[in-house]
């Protein structure tokens, strides 16, 4: 989203729009944009361990992508829960010349389970208990370490439901498709090749 908004008020202020990339107050342009933050490092991170302090939030997600396969010849997997996912993510929101603008970036950890078929990192999912990480109050560097380490077994529980599903290759191609389509995230018919001295079937 480009717009800009002022900067949240109160406890649990609810959706609200965000770009996508990471850019704290202090950053300089042009500087780097992270839209992931690795969870092994997001409480001592200098990038991050700020936003790890205070400015955590949740980016809902009904799944994600990943592709498998070389380049020219992806194929895409849609990894997806039963229902709504709650992916822990950092904020950041600082003043630009129109007004504030909040940037965010999804904490990453290692892949298990389904995901880890297809990638190996995958975004940290937290169960349907969510004042913890959303609680506004500041963490000390003990906290925030601790606060990581209670996600991570989140992540876990999480990951064990998750599954992948292969799926049609027009996601290749966003800017021909339309986003909206349910089409796009339903399982694609799985072409199997045999090949020998009798050719291919």
């Amino acid at each position: 989203d480009d717009r800009s908004y002022p900067p949240p008020e109160g406890r649990h202020p609810g959706p609200r729009p965000a770009r996508w990339g990471f850019r704290p107050g202090w950053a300089k342009n042009p500087g780097p944009s992270p839209i992931n933050a690795r969870l092994e490092t997001i409480a001592t991170n200098g990038m991050f361990r700020t936003a790890m302090a205070s400015q955590r939030c949740v980016v809902p997600m009904t799944g994600y992508f990943e592709w498998t396969g070389e380049r020219g010849d992806k194929i895409p997997h849609y990894i997806h829960g039963s229902g709504l996912l709650s992916a822990a993510a950092i904020a950041a929101t600082r003043k630009i010349d129109a007004g504030f603008e909040t940037t965010v970036a999804i904490i990453t950890a290692p892949s298990r389970d389904a995901a880890g078929q297809v990638h190996n990192r995958m975004p940290v999912f937290l169960t349907d208990d969510l004042d913890e990480w959303l609680d506004p109050a500041r963490l000390d560097a003990t906290q925030a370490r601790g606060l990581a380490a209670h996600i991570s077994k989140a992540r876990d529980l999480i990951a064990n439901e998750l599954k992948v599903d292969q799926v049609d290759r027009r996601v290749n191609s966003v800017s021909r498709i339309d986003p909206a389509d349910p089409c796009l995230i339903e399982p694609a018919p799985l072409t199997i090749i045999v090949r020998g001295s009798g050719g291919s079937t």
